[in-house]
């Protein structure tokens, strides 16, 4: 469960954001919010959102938890000094552009609170940080380990370790730290050499298993729901109710698997094929679905269409539908960016209602999205504190703050029309041509 997420110096955003799943209302009623288990912040949120101008910085937000959780997971494979590419710091302040990118999360998982984060350059990693607090009466925040670069140290050895807990960290620690190279993170280091200390299996397997991240529905693999829909009787009726109930006049789909070889394809037609694709290929692990759709004419007879014919919005929710029921199911948290292309206001309510049905999200899975789809932006559906902004300031920095903050909001203010009359801002500056 996300309790809260901060970046800072990572593309638009320049100074520290930090992004919070507290619920900070106090009439947020049960099927909203959920008891955390930690006196850390008792109640978390359900579900939150994030509303802004194009360019304003949502899909970098998106994009810096992504970042931070493929960190996590792959930075133990990198080759050593490579550089780490992928770090984009603010480019509109001349020291923030020396600066490390930093990310950090604290979030609950197995009944404990986890502080993990780190700070990074494109040469090299220049602070990382655990901490955690067990779910007990006067428990307090214990240190994990820390590990943070000096540049006035030995080249060869240029890290210094506040702490590394020999209490919490079971296993050849040392080993792990001499492994650890300058360009990857401890947690990934140490769970490549098969750590088995909960105080670092229980933050990994959070990040890798439960942090779900789709940086935009209009570019989803429709491979994962097709799987489902055709292999798992389970997840097929899921799947098919959902499609019901968003009245797509779907009676089923039919669903054939293909694996497909290089022998597949005409001579000359992947000449310019992506390395891995074509490595892939050889391997015979490229897998293609050929869907088609089911409905009936005027007088009850099945038609069937490619699914290619089918509009955006259905391709985007039956693509959606797989992710969706599997973080229900499992009480994942799920990140979208752009929940609201292709769909109708009706259709997007539905699916942001299903993680407040108590029958359904049993598990407290919690969803996090952006969205230009201001009509959702209702009391029924969204309270203040899930309803967060997200602009360019005159500075160019990205700026994040919550609905909450305006304490003088009344409780049934229509929040859509405020915003769109400028009251919250954080809406595109338009001039005439």
């Amino acid at each position: 469960m996300l309790i809260s997420f901060k970046i800072k110096n990572f593309k638009s955003i320049g100074e520290e954001q930090t992004f919070s799943m507290v619920a900070a209302n106090k009439k947020s009623t049960e099927d909203m919010c959920f008891e955390s288990g930690t006196s850390f912040a008792p109640k978390l949120l359900k579900v939150a959102s994030i509303f802004g101008p194009n360019g304003g910085g949502k899909t970098t937000f998106v994009q810096a938890m992504d970042v931070f959780r493929d960190f996590v997971l792959n930075s133990a494979d990198s080759r050593r000094n490579a550089a780490i590419d992928w770090v984009k710091p603010f480019k509109f302040d001349a020291d923030l552009r020396e600066q490390p990118s930093e990310f950090q999360a604290i979030f609950v998982h197995d009944g404990a609170l986890y502080q993990y984060g780190f700070a990074v350059t494109q040469e090299r990693v220049w602070g990382e940080w655990l901490f955690t607090r067990a779910n007990k009466p006067r428990a307090k925040l214990s240190t994990v380990f820390e590990r943070y670069y000096n540049q006035e140290k030995d080249p060869k050895d240029p890290y210094e370790w506040p702490s590394l807990n020999d209490t919490l960290i079971e296993g050849p620690k040392e080993g792990w730290q001499q492994l650890t190279k300058s360009n990857t993170l401890f947690l990934s280091e140490a769970m490549r050499g098969n750590a088995q200390s909960e105080s670092l299996v229980k933050p990994f397997e959070w990040i890798q298993n439960f942090l779900r991240i789709i940086e935009s529905a209009d570019r989803l693999s429709r491979g994962y729901s097709a799987e489902q829909y055709r292999s798992d009787e389970h997840y097929k009726q899921k799947i098919q109710n959902l499609l019901d109930s968003t009245d797509t006049r779907i009676k089923s789909l039919e669903i054939q698997k293909e694996v497909k070889t290089l022998s597949d394809f005409p001579e000359g037609v992947l000449d310019n094929a992506p390395p891995e694709f074509l490595e892939a290929l050889k391997n015979g692990k490229v897998i293609n679905y050929k869907i088609t759709t089911v409905r009936e004419d005027n007088l009850g007879n099945a038609v069937k269409l490619d699914f290619k014919e089918e509009s955006d919005g259905i391709k985007t929710l039956f693509c959606l539908a797989g992710p969706w029921f599997d973080v229900l199911e499992n009480g994942y948290t799920l990140v979208v960016d752009e929940l609201h292309n292709s769909f109708h206001p009706h259709a997007l309510r539905f699916l942001v209602n299903l993680f407040y049905d108590p029958e359904i999200n049993k598990k407290n899975a919690q969803l996090i999205f952006t969205s230009h789809e201001t009509s959702i932006m209702n009391n029924d559906i969204l309270h203040r504190d899930q309803i967060w902004f997200m602009q360019r300031k005159e500075n160019q920095q990205s700026e994040l703050y919550s609905l909450a903050e305006f304490t003088n909001v009344p409780a049934m203010t229509n929040f859509q029309k405020a915003y769109l009359s400028g009251r919250y801002d954080a809406l595109p500056n338009l001039k005439a041509l």
